[in-house]
């Protein structure tokens, strides 16, 4: 079974994002069992990590997409281990890592509790890059904030609170 997890908490993202997530992966192809939207929270990045709490049957895969995603193409991103983005498009900062795609399988309670939220200033990249072993995907996004062009990769980051580009109205609701 794999469940499809993305987080609309706070007044950011209304409910009908997460919907757009699902016909952007409807119309790719991909399979997933069930949906879990997390909607209570203080609206900042760290939501997030209520996923690794609320997500745990161990015989469950689960895969997570931000909401500012736009999905073009056939994805591979069902996962045992845990696994997310690496960030080759922008030079490393604080961690080279990007949490905007993530996937994993059973009971990961250690990540939700790990975060010692004064310690990772910089959000839940931070703090994943440094305690939690991880396994990246392949090159399967880019970020449009780091270069406005549309590309091949089969997932679009829109971070950064971009304009949305004209292009994605091909893939979106």
């Amino acid at each position: 079974m794999t469940t499809l997890v993305m987080v609309c908490t706070g007044d950011k993202y209304p409910r009908s994002a997460c919907t757009n997530i699902e016909y952007q992966l409807y119309n790719v192809g991909f399979e997933y069992s069930r949906t879990h939207v997390i909607t209570r929270g203080e609206g900042s990045v760290y939501d997030k990590l209520k996923m690794f709490e609320q997500c745990r049957k161990e015989d469950e895969n689960y895969v997570y997409f931000d909401l500012d995603v736009v999905i073009k193409d056939t994805i591979d991103v069902v996962r045992d281990d845990f696994t997310l983005l690496y960030a080759w498009w922008r030079p490393p900062y604080h961690t080279p890592l990007n949490s905007s795609v993530m996937a994993w399988k059973g009971d990961r309670m250690d990540i939700a509790f790990g975060m010692d939220r004064s310690r990772y200033t910089k959000g839940i990249d931070e703090y994943l890059y440094q305690q939690v072993d991880f396994r990246i995907f392949d090159r399967i996004a880019w970020s449009w904030y780091w270069d406005e062009r549309e590309q091949s990769f089969p997932i679009c980051l829109l971070n950064h609170d971009v304009e949305i580009p004209e292009w994605t109205t091909k893939y979106t609701l």
